[in-house]
């Protein structure tokens, strides 16, 4: 409802301008309230970088930082899906 209100109050041509729009539902009150222990930060830098190293080593010699940079055919040379991402894709899953 109060979604609904604050899209209204947003002008048509401010909308054309936003590219991508995402939906996502309210989490219950349970879910949020949970006191589960979070990764740390030390956890997630790692894995960041992690994921550069793979990076460089992927593009080393090419002149390109990061995947940002990828023209479509790198794209389809390095990042090609399986079986099970095509069906995601697709929306069979």
């Amino acid at each position: 409802m109060e979604r609904q209100r604050y899209l209204k109050r947003l002008s048509g041509p401010l909308l054309d301008r936003i590219d991508l729009k995402v939906y996502v539902h309210d989490l219950p009150f349970e879910d949020l309230a949970q006191t589960r222990p979070s990764e740390s930060s030390a956890d997630i830098r790692q894995r960041v970088n992690r994921a550069r190293a793979v990076q460089q080593a992927r593009f080393q010699g090419t002149g390109l930082t990061c995947n940002a940079d990828m023209t479509t055919a790198e794209l389809r040379q390095h990042c090609q899906l399986d079986q099970e991402s095509l069906e995601l894709v697709r929306g069979g899953l």
